[in-house]
């Protein structure tokens, strides 16, 4: 039995099942029809909300075609050949038309790189005009992701796992992005308490930081004044920023992390929209479609087990609850 036991825990087949079989993920020996399910469903309700944000941009048509002096980027250097209405129609349309076919065939390698073609190229034809704005780089990852989502309808096991892993990879790169943002500034924040300067890691960081975007953009945050009265919040406030973003990546490996890391992800970008007049409206539809509503995510929220699989403090705060060595069981 003990053999048998062992050979159960030991057909590793990929190395991520090796990680989930450690997080108590779906990658295992059980039944993977409602995980997939979800992720299927979810793969079309993403590409729903790409065309809908698509519609949003087409609805500024006539701005989009009178726009002029474009400084082509690498994606769209074609556009220099052609007349700017022409190329703006082009990348309108292309945008609109592939979400709208990813959105009715999502299993369809075909149509999923078409969505990310029309993304890739609107987005970067918007962006020839000036300043690059990261506001939509969260979701242009995803829909590059997405693409490597096998196709077919996974109708057996290895189908499905198959599709799993590759969905779990998108929520991989997507968390990865936010580490990527707090190892930056606690890098920076490092750097400038070393040169001795003004950083991450100074109490009035937030409050300078606020200010600078009320002058930037011209228009007071809605809560920028509130933000500047409390400014001696602002310290202990950006290293609960760094500390969420640092370890986001790890998350990926707890499955009763993903909705509860979702919802803090997604509160943070509100918090930077009220206080720094940053939208990323985008990001919002990648976390709540990927994170909030994760096919891997138990039914219902732990408390102790959420706070347990906490990166780095979690094992702090909840101990493992095991018996001393040689104690017998209870009856």
């Amino acid at each position: 039995m003990a053999a048998d036991g062992a050979s159960h825990h030991l057909s590793i087949q990929h190395p991520s099942d090796l990680f989930w079989s450690l997080a108590d993920g779906p990658f295992g020996d059980r039944d993977l029809r409602r995980p997939h399910a979800q992720a299927r469903a979810l793969t079309r309700c993403f590409y729903v909300g790409l065309l809908s944000i698509a519609f949003r941009h087409l609805s500024l048509w006539d701005y989009y075609l009178g726009l002029r002096c474009i400084q082509p980027l690498w994606p769209v250097a074609w556009t220099a050949a052609v007349p700017p209405r022409m190329a703006a129609a082009a990348v309108l349309l292309l945008f609109v038309l592939g979400s709208l076919v990813a959105a009715c065939v999502p299993d369809r390698l075909l149509a999923r790189s078409l969505a990310f073609v029309g993304c890739l190229e609107f987005f970067a034809f918007l962006y020839s005009f000036g300043t690059i704005r990261h506001v939509h780089h969260l979701l242009l990852l995803a829909t590059l992701l997405l693409v490597l989502l096998p196709s077919g309808r996974g109708d057996d096991d290895a189908g499905k796992r198959a599709y799993l892993r590759a969905f779990w990879g998108v929520q991989c790169g997507v968390l990865l992005t936010y580490s990527m943002s707090g190892s930056l500034k606690l890098l920076s924040g490092l750097w400038h308490l070393a040169s001795r300067g003004e950083g991450v890691f100074t109490p009035s960081a937030f409050s300078l930081h606020v200010a600078s975007s009320g002058f930037r953009f011209g228009v007071e945050p809605p809560l920028g004044g509130m933000a500047l009265r409390w400014g001696a919040l602002g310290l202990p406030l950006y290293l609960g920023v760094i500390y969420v973003e640092l370890v986001s990546i790890a998350v990926a490996f707890r499955p009763s992390l993903h909705r509860a890391w979702g919802a803090v992800l997604i509160a943070l970008h509100i918090a930077i929209a009220l206080t720094l007049n940053l939208f990323f409206l985008p990001s919002i539809l990648v976390l709540g479609v990927f994170l909030l509503a994760s096919p891997f995510a138990p039914d219902r929220l732990d408390g102790r087990r959420a706070a347990r699989d906490l990166p780095l403090v979690g094992r702090l705060l909840i101990p493992d609850e095991r018996k001393p060595a040689g104690q017998a069981p209870t009856a």
